[in-house]
C-alpha cells in the first residue's frame, strides 16, 4: 500500500533544521523518532478512543531484549502504533549483525512488518525511515481482518518474532474468522498473534490481566491453546502505574514460543520498573528490571518470581494470572467462604440518568452507607420503578450480613431494615448449619481483617473480587464456638481501649492547643 504522508511543512522544516545540527549515530536512544513523534503527534489525528496507549520506552526495550530477535527474523506488530516495538527490534538486530550491503538490503526490506488501524501508521512509517528504513511493510489496516490461518499455506507470511501491545477492551466484527463468538477483541488479538507465528516463533505481548483469568469462553479457549499448543515461557506482571498517566489498567507481559506444549511457566512480579508510582512517572531508584534480566536465562525462583507446573494450570481453566498462584502466608484455621455460604447475592445500580428510578422509599446502600454496624438509612433511595428494574431477587432482608467486595474489600455491616445495595456490596447467604447470630457476629468482625490480595484481581484503582472469586476467599475460622467468641470479645475490648486512648490523646492535644491559642491572643495580639 502506497500513500502520501500529509503533514504541515512548518513542523517538518523545524524538525529537519534542529536534527541536522546533531550527531546521533552513537546515541543509545531513538532520539530522532522521539523528536519526530513529539512534533507531529498533534499534526495527525490519532486519539485514544481505541484504547491505544504508547508503550513506555523502557518496557519496549525490555521486551525486545527478552525475545532477542536475530538477523533474518521477520518481525511483526499487528498494532504497531508509532512503531516503538518495530524500531527497537530493528535497532537491536542492526546492532548485532554483520553490516554488509546485502544484509542491509534484507534488514531494510525483509525484516519489519506492521499493521495499524489508525493514521498513526504514518508516524510509524516515518519513524522507521528515521531509524534507517524498514517502513516498506507497514500498513494502515485492521489486522484482525487478515487472519493467518494455520491450515492454509497460500503463501501468507508468518513471522519469527511478534511484539505488540494491542488496544484493550475493544470490540471486533472479525471474531468469527478466529472461530470465536464474543465481540471482545482481547482474545481475538491473542489468537491472531498465535496464528501469525511461524513454528518455533516467539512472541511477547502486553495483555490486560482480565484475559489471564476471565471465565469467558473465548478467553479460556485462547489460554488453552497457549498452554496446549505453545510453550508459555513467562508471565511478567507489570505495576499499575506502568502506563500512567494514560491509564492504570492492570497489565502483564506474556512471552511464549510456538514450539511445543507448555511444561513449566515462570512468573515474575515486576513491582517497580524504575519510575515513581505517580502520574508523571519520575525516575526512581526502585527498579526490579535488572533483577529480571539477571534471572531471565535460568528463570530461577526468587522473592519476586516462581515456577509453576503445567498440571496446576490445567486444573484452573488455564488461568495465567500471577496472583492466582502466588504463595501467600496462609491464615490460621482456614475455611473458604464457599464452605460457609450457599449463595452470594450481588446488588445492582439502576440507570443513574433515569430519575424515575430514584428518590423513592426503598433503602439503597452504597459502601459509604456502611460506616455503622447497622444500616437503617441510606443517602440514596430507590423508587418502585427502580426496585422493579433491579428485580426482587436482589432484596436484602433485615439482619442480613453485607460485605463490600470492590476496591474497598471486606467492609461489613448488617441490614438494619429491608434494603437493596449497589453492585459493590454482596449479601452473604449462610448455609443453615452456619446461619447463627454467633457466626454472623464473628464474620462481621473478621472479614474486614482478611488479606484479600491472594484471591482478588487487580483493577485500575486497586483490587476487586467478583462472584467467581468470592467463594475462594479463605478466612480464619476456629472450630470452637468458645474460641470464636473469645476472639470477638478480645478484639472488641482492644478496639474500645484504642479509641479511648485516641480520644484522650486528642483531648490532651486540644488542651495544649487551647492554651497556646489563648496565650497568643492575650499576649501577642491584645498585649495583656
Amino acid at each position: 500500500m502506497n500513500y502520501k504522508i500529509l503533514i504541515n511543512r512548518s513542523p517538518l522544516k523545524l524538525i529537519v533544521d534542529e536534527l541536522s545540527k546533531l550527531t546521533l549515530l552513537d546515541i543509545d536512544s531513538d532520539i530522532k523518532g522521539d523528536a519526530f513523534e513529539y512534533f507531529l503527534k498533534d499534526s495527525i489525528t490519532v486519539g485514544n478512543d481505541l484504547g491505544e496507549y504508547y508503550t513506555p520506552r523502557h518496557i519496549v526495550k525490555l521486551m525486545v531484549s527478552l525475545v532477542n530477535p536475530k538477523f533474518g527474523d521477520k518481525i511483526y506488530d499487528p498494532c504497531c502504533g508509532t512503531g516503538g516495538f518495530l524500531i527497537e527490534a530493528f535497532r537491536h538486530i542492526r546492532k548485532n549483525c554483520n553490516i554488509t550491503k546485502k544484509n542491509l538490503q534484507i534488514l531494510e526490506k525483509e525484516t519489519i512488518w506492521g499493521g495499524e488501524l489508525t493514521e498513526t501508521a504514518k508516524i510509524a512509517k516515518m519513524n522507521m525511515i528515521l531509524a534507517g528504513d524498514g517502513h516498506t511493510h507497514i500498513k494502515q489496516q485492521d489486522s484482525l481482518a487478515f487472519p493467518i490461518k494455520e491450515e492454509e499455506g497460500k503463501g501468507e507470511k508468518r513471522f519469527d518474532i511478534i511484539l505488540t501491545n494491542f488496544p484493550f477492551s475493544q470490540t471486533t466484527e472479525h471474531a468469527n474468522l478466529y472461530k470465536m463468538s464474543a465481540k471482545s477483541a482481547n482474545p481475538v488479538f491473542l489468537k491472531h498473534v498465535i496464528d501469525a507465528l511461524k513454528p518455533n516463533g516467539k512472541a511477547a505481548v502486553i495483555v490486560p490481566d482480565s484475559i489471564l483469568f476471565s471465565n469467558d469462553n473465548d478467553n479460556i479457549k485462547v489460554r488453552k491453546e497457549l498452554v496446549e499448543k505453545c510453550e508459555v515461557e513467562a508471565v511478567i506482571q507489570l505495576g499499575n502505574f506502568t502506563f500512567a498517566p494514560y491509564t492504570k489498567q492492570p497489565t502483564s507481559i506474556i512471552i511464549f514460543n510456538k514450539i511445543r506444549k507448555t511444561n513449566n511457566i515462570w512468573f515474575f512480579d515486576l513491582i517497580n520498573d524504575g519510575f515513581s508510582e505517580t502520574g508523571k512517572r519520575y525516575p526512581s531508584a526502585k527498579n526490579d528490571i535488572p533483577d529480571l534480566r539477571i534471572l531471565w536465562h535460568d528463570k530461577v525462583d526468587s522473592d519476586k518470581s516462581f515456577t509453576l507446573e503445567n498440571k496446576k494450570i490445567n486444573k484452573d481453566n488455564y488461568k495465567l494470572f500471577l496472583n492466582f498462584y502466588k504463595t501467600f502466608t496462609p491464615v490460621k484455621n482456614p475455611i473458604k467462604l464457599s464452605t460457609l455460604c450457599s449463595d452470594f447475592v450481588l446488588g445492582g445500580t439502576p440507570l443513574k440518568s433515569e430519575n424515575s428510578f430514584y428518590n423513592g422509599r426503598h433503602l439503597w446502600a452504597t459502601i459509604s452507607d456502611m460506616n455503622q454496624k447497622y444500616i437503617t438509612d441510606t443517602k440514596l433511595k430507590l423508587s418502585d420503578a427502580g426496585v422493579e428494574k433491579l428485580g426482587k431477587i436482589r432484596i436484602v432482608e433485615k439482619g442480613s450480613l453485607l460485605m463490600s467486595f470492590k476496591l474497598t474489600l471486606g467492609k461489613t455491616a448488617f441490614a438494619g431494615a429491608e434494603l437493596f445495595t449497589n453492585e459493590a456490596i454482596v449479601k452473604l447467604v449462610l448455609k443453615d448449619e452456619y446461619n447463627t447470630d454467633e457466626i454472623k457476629e464473628y464474620l462481621y468482625h473478621i472479614l474486614p481483617l482478611v488479606n484479600y490480595t491472594p484471591f482478588a484481581q487487580r483493577a485500575a484503582k486497586g483490587y476487586t473480587l467478583n462472584k467467581d472469586l468470592l467463594p475462594t476467599v479463605e478466612i480464619p475460622f476456629p472450630d470452637s464456638k468458645e474460641e470464636r467468641y473469645e476472639i470477638v470479645k478480645k478484639k472488641t475490648q482492644l478496639e474500645k481501649e484504642r479509641n479511648e486512648l485516641k480520644n484522650e490523646l486528642l483531648k490532651n492535644e486540644l488542651l495544649k492547643n487551647e492554651e497556646k491559642y489563648q496565650s497568643f491572643i492575650t499576649s501577642d495580639i491584645l498585649g495583656y
